[in-house]
């Protein structure tokens, strides 16, 4: 439905151009209306205060009239009964020395005990904090000038970084100890290095004492330096019994060549007999059947 409405404009103008934002148009130099109709000039908002009249004397003289609902005097509430407290008329009716169940009802009806409410409960246990307590976070103490000039904060960071780099160093080195790892003999030598038996060359007793006549070394420290280097490789070149490694190789393969070299020679000399019986066969042979005087 399109209504016409009169004004200065041209074609036909709907209601919902008033009411509607999205098609409302805004006015030369006016904020945009949002399309609600309200109240004319002369309406009042909010809400009337009716004064009844009379002041604060009419108010207490007649307190429970009301205008508008008849009411009667409110009715006083009952002081609320708390139930027994069984536990303490218990123990205060052992600590007077009754034990029948008789005596303990006898009890209980003259010396009535009711349990506290709450909030005497946790007034009672309420924590009382003392007077002279002071409220709030303490203030910062001011930071040292001289030690941001010397870089102090930097140097206890770069202790504490080095301190935990170490510490998870550790942790790994026991992971890695905790694992499936076991210990070879070459891991087992590279660790401890056995000692070598010193033995000397037997000698004439009267030649034991005699000083050498040469010395070939530039010092003493040199000479004791070279014995000393010769003492730590004797592990490895003469092992504990003086049969070191590359030793007890050399050993190995020397008997393996004369072994093949005994070999070859046998094979060579069992080649060699049987030529030389074949040979003299032959010249046997031919001396008898020429018959001639065979050699020697």
């Amino acid at each position: 439905m399109t209504a016409v409405v009169s004004g200065t404009f041209v074609g036909t103008y709907r209601e919902s151009y008033e009411t509607n934002p999205l098609l409302k148009k805004s006015e030369l130099g006016r904020p945009l209306n949002r399309g609600f109709t309200l109240p004319g000039d002369d309406f009042v908002y909010g809400v009337a205060n009716h004064d009844k009249g009379g002041g604060a004397a009419q108010a207490i003289m007649h307190w429970n009239k009301d205008l508008n609902h008849k009411t009667k005097l409110p009715a006083l509430k009952k002081k609320e009964q708390q139930p027994k407290d069984f536990i303490t008329m218990n123990k205060a009716a052992t600590q007077s020395g009754i034990t029948t169940s008789k005596e303990q009802a006898e009890f209980r009806e003259v010396n009535e005990i009711r349990l506290k409410k709450s909030y005497e409960r946790r007034a009672k246990q309420a924590h009382r904090i003392p007077v002279e307590a002071v409220f709030g976070h303490p203030t910062r103490p001011s930071t040292p000038v001289f030690d941001l000039l010397e870089h102090k904060y930097q140097e206890k960071w770069i202790q504490e970084k080095r301190q935990h780099e170490l510490h998870t160093r550790e942790k790994k080195q026991q992971k890695m100890l905790n694992g499936k790892i076991y210990e070879t003999k070459a891991s087992l030598l590279r660790k401890f290095e056995p000692p070598v038996q010193q033995t000397s060359f037997w000698h004439m007793p009267k030649w034991e004492k005699v000083p050498a006549h040469l010395e070939t070394f530039r010092s003493v420290k040199a000479r004791e330096a070279s014995f000393q280097k010769l003492y730590q490789d004797g592990t490895a070149r003469k092992a504990i019994h003086e049969l070191g490694g590359w030793l007890k190789q050399y050993f190995i393969v020397s008997d393996i060549i004369n072994a093949v070299i005994y070999m070859i020679r046998n094979l060579f000399a069992v080649d060699v007999r049987r030529n030389y019986r074949r040979s003299c066969s032959r010249e046997l042979t031919t001396c008898f059947n020429s018959r001639l005087k065979c050699p020697a």
